[in-house]
This record gives structure tokens, C-alpha cells and sequence, in this order.
């Protein structure tokens, strides 16, 4: 009996040394091990296959953290995801997500406090509207959101990081991915697309503006045939950085963007018979920074605004056979920034560059060839019927090849023409 009593008071001592050891190690700021996540999945036939044949009870079980995997097949629900998780499909050609409540968004994202999540390996379908005899987009309508659902959306208060992987996006009645409001004012906003498709969506195909100083960054992504812009988006001091991307087939601008303080670096990517090819108003210090893309087959290939002098720089890109709306430029500058071209391809548009108020504009080795109207030219008559002339546009440059466009090389012939401005033979 003694020798039980004895393991017994042992085995009780190392028990609560580990214990009071577990507490030493809490009170030194010692890392504990953070639990395993689980993982949950998915399946149309359910128990006992897997754990569970309707997602949006597989995200109600799970803990910020765990992974919910999607199996092959097609799940008509509507997602409402409040938590930090990971859903990721079998790939988007096997696994789709239909809309199914009338004039609500497929997947609503509702942020309280921080919200990290992943989407991958998905096609998100849009949901049908309220009534089919109510259009879209009415003028004026307060309320459009809620006749014509987007296909992802953000709502509430607080962070958010939220990462899109091979995801595809397509044919709701409102726009692709929607974050827009107040309620993410002063807190830190981070979207990546990588791999990822946004198209035939009745409205845009991403309307992005959720808080001053968001970072937004597109990979390999492409945004195409959507009602109205591709891109939309807005702000002061965000970041927007796109490469070895396609815009393609939206209505209106592929890229349109309106802000304060802010940069914007697109390289390696395409636009293509978008009503605009890209559209960017900006001021107050803002960057823009083009390089390698091909801008072919738009109304106008780009159309720069901004003041309060911002830089612009656009080089080692192609533009072709853009026009057909506004004035039809490859290049249409109206801005009291500074600008750069440099070493583009510039052929075969309605008008090549078309420049207003920038001070300076730099032009410098671009190939201006067979544009149906001008090759460079400032927006102010002769060359255009404009309401003002502004007397301080600057352009600088040289070594530039211009030849054979349809109204002449230069407009106005009696502008101060840098010396060297046309490369000579």
C-alpha cells in the first residue's frame, strides 16, 4: 500500500510540475504552440463521403484558421463568411458555386474587427436578380444592389487581407467583387489576385474602393467582357501594382482610376477593345508608372487627366489601331503634370499623342508611324477645336521617328518644336 501511495504522489508531482512548468513558460512571454488547424470537406453526396454536402455549414463549424476543401461538383448556395478561413475548391473548371438567393450576393464577405481569407480553386456564379421584370442599373436607383447582385462582396468594419488564387468570377447581375464604404476608414485593406478570371459580369468586373492606403495587387489575372469597367477603383495614398494581365472586352475603360497620392504600376499586360483602354485621373503627388503593355483595338488606347503635377511614365509598349470614341488617341494626355513617353510604338490609331498642359511632356526614340490623323499633336486649334488654349504646355524629346500620318506629322506647324524632336534621317 505504501509503495502505491508512493507512484501515486510521484505521478500527481510530475503532473503538476508540467502544469506549473506550462504556467512558468506563459508568465516568461515564452511562444506556446498555436493548435492545429482542422480541416473540413466537402462533397455534393455528404456523410459518409465527407463531413458535409453544403459549404456554408462547413464554414459555420469551422475556427478562424481552418481549411474547408471543396470537392468536385456544383453547389447552388449563398455564402455568408465572417471568419478568417481557407476555402479552396478541386480547381475552378470542376467546382462552381451558383448564386441562389434572389438579389443577394454569391459570397458576402462581412468584416468585424480583421478578416483574412483565401479563395482558390473556384467559379463564383452570380445569383438571379429580385424580379426578372425589374432592369439593372436603373438611373438614379438607390438601391441597385439589392435588384442586381455582385458577385462578391465586403461589407462591415475593420481589416482586411483577402487572396483570390485561380478563381474565376462570372455572370452576375451587378459587378464580379465589390468593396466599397465607410466602415474601412483608418484600417489596413490588402487584395491579391493571382491566376484568377473576372468576366461577363453585367456590371463591372471588380468596383474596388475600400480605404485610403489599400494595397492591391493583380497576377496573371484576367478581367474581360464585363458591362461596365474592368477595373474601377478609387482612393488617396493606395497601391496598385498589375502585371502579366488582360484586360479585355469591357465596355467601358479595362482599367479606370481615380486618386490622391497614389501609385500605380502596370507592366507585361494587355488591353484590348475595351470602350477605353485605360482611363486615370490622379493628382497631388500621384505615380503612374506603364511599361511593356499593349494597348490595341480601343476607343482611346490611354487617357491621362490629373493636376497638381503628377508623374506619369509610359515606355517600351505597343499601341494599335485604337479609335473611334472621344478624339481617338493612342495617347491622350490633359494633365499640368509631368509626363514621359519613351521608346513606344505608336501605329495605325486614329491620332497618336495628343497632348494638353503637361509641363514637361518628354518624348523621347518612339516609332510615331501611319496614324490616320495626327502623330503628335497639342489639343488647341488648328489641330483640334478646343474652348481655351493653354499657353504653358511644354514638349520636350528627341529621336523620335514620325512618318506618313494621315493630317501631318506636328500640329501646330508653328509650335517651338525641339530641334532634335524628329529623328533625322
Amino acid at each position: 500500500m505504501c509503495c502505491f501511495k508512493l507512484v501515486l504522489l510521484t505521478a500527481v508531482g510530475i503532473v503538476g510540475g508540467m502544469f506549473l512548468s506550462t504556467l512558468s513558460s506563459r508568465e516568461a512571454g515564452q511562444p506556446i504552440t498555436p493548435p492545429i488547424p482542422d480541416v473540413w470537406v466537402v462533397c455534393p453526396e455528404g456523410p459518409p463521403q465527407c463531413q458535409f454536402s453544403v459549404i456554408q455549414e462547413a464554414i459555420t463549424a469551422a475556427n478562424p484558421g481552418d481549411l474547408i476543401q471543396i470537392q468536385t461538383g456544383t453547389y447552388s448556395e449563398t455564402l455568408v463568411i465572417s471568419k478568417s478561413l481557407r476555402l479552396v475548391g478541386a480547381g475552378r473548371d470542376v467546382v462552381r458555386l451558383q448564386g441562389a438567393e434572389p438579389g443577394k450576393p454569391t459570397i458576402t464577405l462581412q468584416v468585424e474587427g480583421e478578416l483574412n481569407l483565401l479563395l482558390d480553386g473556384l467559379t463564383l456564379a452570380g445569383a438571379p436578380p429580385v424580379s426578372a421584370e425589374q432592369p439593372c442599373f436603373r438611373t438614379g436607383s438607390p438601391s441597385w444592389e439589392d435588384i442586381c447582385p455582385n458577385g462578391v462582396e465586403v461589407r462591415g468594419q475593420g481589416a482586411l487581407a483577402l487572396t483570390l488564387v485561380d478563381l474565376q468570377i462570372v455572370d452576375s447581375y451587378g459587378a464580379g467583387l465589390v468593396c466599397s464604404g465607410p466602415g474601412f476608414e483608418g484600417s489596413t485593406v490588402k487584395l491579391t489576385v493571382v491566376g484568377s478570371r473576372i468576366a461577363s459580369n453585367r456590371g463591372s468586373g471588380m468596383l474596388w474602393d475600400c480605404a485610403e492606403g489599400e494595397v492591391v495587387t493583380l497576377k496573371n489575372t484576367i478581367i474581360s467582357g464585363n458591362g461596365g469597367h474592368g477595373l474601377l477603383t478609387s482612393g488617396v495614398g493606395s497601391e496598385i501594382d498589375i502585371s502579366d494581365s488582360t484586360f479585355s472586352g469591357n465596355r467601358f475603360a479595362g482599367l479606370s482610376w481615380v486618386g490622391h497620392n497614389v501609385k500605380l504600376t502596370v507592366s507585361r499586360s494587355s488591353f484590348m477593345s475595351n470602350g477605353r483602354g485605360i482611363e486615370i485621373n490622379t493628382g497631388m503627388q500621384g505615380l503612374v508608372k506603364l511599361s511593356q503593355i499593349t494597348v490595341m483595338y480601343n476607343g482611346d488606347g490611354i487617357a491621362l487627366f490629373g493636376d497638381e503635377e503628377p508623374l506619369f511614365t509610359i515606355r517600351d509598349s505597343t499601341f494599335q489601331e485604337n479609335g473611334g470614341i472621344s478624339r481617338g488617341a493612342a495617347v491622350l494626355l490633359v494633365t499640368s503634370g509631368s509626363v514621359e513617353i519613351l521608346g513606344n510604338l505608336i501605329s495605325k490609331n486614329q491620332h497618336g499623342i495628343i497632348v494638353q498642359g503637361a509641363k514637361p511632356a518628354k518624348i523621347d526614340n518612339n516609332l510615331i508611324l501611319e496614324n490616320e490623323g495626327w502623330g503628335v499633336a497639342l489639343l488647341q486649334p488648328p489641330c483640334f477645336e478646343a474652348s481655351y488654349l493653354d499657353p504653358l504646355t511644354v514638349l520636350q524629346g528627341e529621336n523620335n521617328e514620325i512618318q506618313d500620318n494621315g493630317k501631318g506629322n506636328l500640329c501646330p506647324e508653328d509650335y517651338p518644336w525641339p530641334p532634335d524632336f524628329i529623328k533625322k534621317p
